[in-house]
């Protein structure tokens, strides 16, 4: 198993957010870790689509993306513009998550599951071995 820290911009100001994925750089992470909320399947909004798009070109550095939002396939869709590294699903919040896997192995994405604390793993280990991590 390859242990890794990841920077995350999630409490990061938004008007500074070029300014922390320069610092990110020069301290020589690998990878820059953001959560995607909607407001729907979690209270809180961080970055929206577009707000990644422009951090896009900010940084060659990969993003790990974690969704927490309703509906992730169809972000995962439009994700792919972006060149994700990974991208964490949460099985509460997906209907079919076993076509979002099948998309990500598609499009050389690595896909993860998420689980929120409360939800028994058990019911998903057949998936969990077709992911290349979990979040927890």
């Amino acid at each position: 198993m390859r242990n890794r820290i990841i920077p995350s911009l999630a409490s990061a100001k938004q008007l500074y957010l070029a300014e922390e994925i320069t610092r990110i750089e020069a301290l020589g992470f690998q990878e820059i870790h953001l959560d995607i909320e909607d407001g729907n399947f979690i209270n809180n909004i961080t970055f929206g689509m577009s707000t990644i798009n422009e951090m896009r070109y900010l940084t060659s550095l990969p993003f790990n993306i974690h969704l927490m939002v309703t509906q992730p396939e169809k972000y995962v869709c439009i994700l792919k513009n972006c060149s994700p590294c990974s991208v964490f699903v949460h099985v509460e919040s997906c209907q079919n998550i076993a076509e979002v896997i099948l998309y990500c192995h598609q499009n050389n994405i690595s896909i993860g599951l998420a689980f929120l604390p409360t939800t028994p793993l058990e019911n998903y280990s057949y998936l969990i071995k077709r992911t290349a991590m979990i979040l927890l």
